[in-house]
């Protein structure tokens, strides 16, 4: 039942062996077997009478061959960028996390000001940030792969 009221849930976590599993070959012939508008236009030729259409309609379909691969090879190498960026944004975390630790020990040792230790806790607090945005361009970096191989790949 519909409702004008969204929810809005976390983010799910991210499985990175699901996309070390990627095979992006097999892939590639998942998202042609699937793929709408190259089937529809390959029933086009099956029903076609006149050998001109049949000519122009193998063209096409040889042309939504290649964009179909060429689609789901990019949309896997968007994937693999988004991986990285997300890893990359983790370990900065990591490392802004144990400037924290040190920050904390440093201030209540009075080695460092409240501002120092509090512009510590912020760059923590945005390295955070983009650890979570990071994965949410993952998740659906993985989306438009998966809607890639099946089936809406683009065609045209």
């Amino acid at each position: 039942k519909g409702s004008d009221h969204p929810q809005i849930g976390d983010i799910p976590e991210m499985d990175l062996s699901a996309i070390e599993a990627v095979d992006l070959e097999g892939d590639k012939q998942l998202a042609l077997e699937n793929n709408y508008t190259l089937q529809v236009n390959k029933r086009k030729l099956e029903n076609a009478k006149d050998g001109d259409n049949q000519e122009k309609l193998k063209k096409t379909i040889a042309s939504n061959e290649r964009q179909i691969q060429l689609s789901v090879n990019n949309a896997w190498q968007s994937l693999q960028t988004a991986k990285r960026s997300y890893e990359q944004a983790v370990s900065q975390k990591a490392l802004e996390e144990q400037n924290l630790n040190l920050s904390a020990q440093k201030w209540n040792a009075g080695m460092i000001t409240q501002y120092e230790y509090e512009s510590a806790q912020i760059a923590a607090e945005t390295k955070a940030i983009a650890v979570r945005t990071a994965l949410l361009e993952l998740v659906e970096a993985l989306e438009t792969y998966r809607w890639n191989v099946n089936g809406l790949a683009s065609a045209e």
